[in-house]
């Protein structure tokens, strides 16, 4: 444990030095491939419980496996939730875990397992669901077929998914499973992006519960216009000719279309609304809807790109009619990057990220698009937000700083403008995650050596 001033009474280095022990014989490529003894080892997956005093991650089991534990941030006192030996499939086979994600109450787990990659990450697997009470484990689905991003509904009741691109949801107490779309099929995707949405804006998960667990905005692609490519698989024996739906410069993009579908208390579909989107993302060629994000229960907000991506927009529409408002918009001559607000005071203010100075700053706006002033400092680019304190008035960014090759976590005041303070005095990078209530945070701490 590490003391930190003022706001974080404490930073919990997971991290260690990255040197592989001494191994004997030459280096080879299978040596250092496909053998484990000079990888490091992976940076525990940790999950912050509510009020940020405690969190949830995975540990070796003494019996084998991994077991599910709660550790007190403060002490480090670690409670088993489920042993490793709980942890096992309907046929008997232990579970061997690859991410898992809480309950918003943390009752519940999400247990992803067997995956199979679709592109560049294994997105697509086996989802279990685990009770820490009863330690009762079950599957999220008993249809065939492979699931992908399942998660939790806000009150922990439902858990959504997609499979064979058409989005479900089970109801937990029931397990009964609902199909929210039907139209799913090699041309029509729905709850997850085509290829050249995960290329282009690393977008995969393509659907969002709203925070009254009522509704799920989603992304539907159309890919009937889009040219197919015919991608070689040499590997094997006898080559494998993979068709791809793949747009080249100037040929056409899917259509994509936001709904918001209704979703009943037991998981049934109600009716689905579709967004107005403009005349960017009306047409094949048209732009993209890089994010969708819940403000509040009634308003999602759309980021809008044209295909040139040289100019972004914010568009708050209403869920229940989809009609949108312009919010704010930013052009640049080049290149604009995809950002997501950070929203404060219930939805009535957020944090923007923009390069309009030459550098890339966090500026505060009022939820119409008014500007407040900027929060982040001139002269230095501000990465990425690790964290706010709404009660304390702070924020906590990664900034390029001292010089632009590290990474360092700075606090700034919300409520009025001011300096900022440095609270990681090691050179270096540090990838900071700020846990909820401000009083703790994870640093993951590393240099050229170390």
């Amino acid at each position: 444990m590490r003391h930190l001033p003022t706001a974080l009474a404490a930073v919990l280095l997971l991290g260690g030095s990255a040197r592989a022990q001494n191994g004997s014989g030459t280096l080879s490529v299978d040596r250092i491939f496909a053998r484990s003894e000079l990888a490091s080892a992976p940076t525990p997956e940790l999950h912050w419980l509510a009020g940020g005093t405690a969190y949830v991650t995975t540990r070796p089991d003494p019996a084998g496996g991994r077991a599910i534990v709660r550790v007190d941030a403060a002490t480090g006192a670690a409670t088993v939730l489920a042993a490793a030996a709980d942890l096992v499939d309907e046929h008997g086979e232990r579970i061997a875990i690859e991410s898992f994600s809480l309950s918003a109450d943390g009752a519940r787990a999400l247990l992803f397992h067997n995956s199979v990659r679709v592109w560049r990450r294994n997105t697509r697997g086996v989802y279990h669901v685990v009770d820490f009470a009863t330690r009762r484990v079950t599957p999220l689905s008993r249809a065939p077929g492979l699931q992908m991003f399942a998660t939790f509904s806000p009150d922990g009741r439902k858990v959504a998914f997609v499979r064979d691109n058409n989005l479900y949801v089970t109801d937990l107490a029931t397990g009964r499973e609902h199909a929210l779309t039907t139209d799913g099929s090699e041309l029509i995707i729905n709850g997850t992006t085509d290829w050249a949405y995960e290329e282009e804006l690393d977008l995969r998960n393509a659907f969002r519960w709203s925070p009254d667990s009522r509704h799920i905005a989603f992304w539907r692609f159309d890919q009937r216009n889009v040219p197919v490519y015919p991608l070689l698989n040499d590997s094997a024996l006898y080559p494998e000719v993979i068709p791809l739906r793949y747009p080249k410069a100037g040929a056409p993009n899917s259509s994509v279309r936001i709904g918001v579908v209704a979703v009943g208390p037991d998981g049934a579909p109600g009716g689905t609304t579709w967004m107005d989107l403009g005349t960017d993302t009306s047409s094949a060629t048209g732009g993209y809807v890089a994010r969708v994000e819940w403000v509040g229960s009634d308003s999602v907000l759309l980021v809008r790109l044209p295909r040139l991506q040289n100019r972004i927009d914010l568009l708050m529409a209403s869920a229940a009619t989809g009609g949108t408002r312009l919010v704010l918009s930013e052009r640049s001559a080049a290149w604009v990057d995809v950002a997501t607000p950070t929203w404060l005071a219930g939805g009535a203010m957020f944090l923007w990220p923009s390069d309009r100075s030459g550098w890339r700053r966090y500026y505060l706006y009022r939820r119409d698009g008014t500007l407040v002033r900027p929060v982040t400092r001139d002269s230095v680019d501000a990465i990425a937000i690790a964290g706010v304190d709404e009660s304390r008035g702070f924020v906590y960014t990664i900034e390029a700083a001292p010089t632009p090759m590290e990474r360092q976590l700075y606090r700034y005041p919300l409520r009025a403008a001011g300096a900022g303070t440095r609270l990681t005095p090691q050179p270096g990078t540090h990838v900071v995650t700020v846990a909820p209530g401000g009083r703790y945070a994870v640093d993951r701490h590393t240099t050229a050596t170390q």
